[in-house]
């Protein structure tokens, strides 16, 4: 399972907020993980570099993802609990669409769709140390 360190609100998952969701499978996580992005599949399914139609499968039939995708989901879970400490909920959705000027004018999600999560990673954590970007 991915486990991914996502925080949420009690009303939706039963948890305080803040609180790890509790997922019984890696499908229950990739939820998670689009929910808390408000990305739809297609989107999701791009920044794993996968397609629509095998995350639908990994989502809905519960199979088992590929340890290079687990692996991927976790990095962007980690990515969000960051950004989960600097901003809310709202400023991270708004945040991962607008540009940036430290990503050279494209927005964090354009750059997590061209496989640069480090790129993005090194920002946030530049952000969480009160580095202006």
């Amino acid at each position: 399972m991915l486990h991914l360190p996502i925080e949420t609100d009690h009303a939706n998952h039963g948890q305080q907020e803040g609180a790890m969701p509790v997922a019984e499978n890696d499908a229950d996580e990739l939820s998670c993980l689009r929910s808390v992005m408000q990305l739809d599949r297609a989107e999701l399914a791009t920044i794993l570099g996968t397609s629509e139609e095998q995350l639908i499968q990994w989502e809905t039939l519960a199979i088992t993802i590929p340890e290079n995708v687990r692996r991927h989901a976790k990095e962007l879970g980690n990515l969000c609990h960051s950004l989960r400490q600097i901003n809310s909920q709202q400023e991270i959705v708004t945040w991962l669409r607008q540009r940036v000027p430290a990503l050279g004018g494209k927005t964090p999600l354009e750059m997590l769709r061209a496989e640069s999560l480090e790129r993005v990673s090194v920002l946030v954590n530049r952000m969480r140390q009160g580095v202006c970007w």
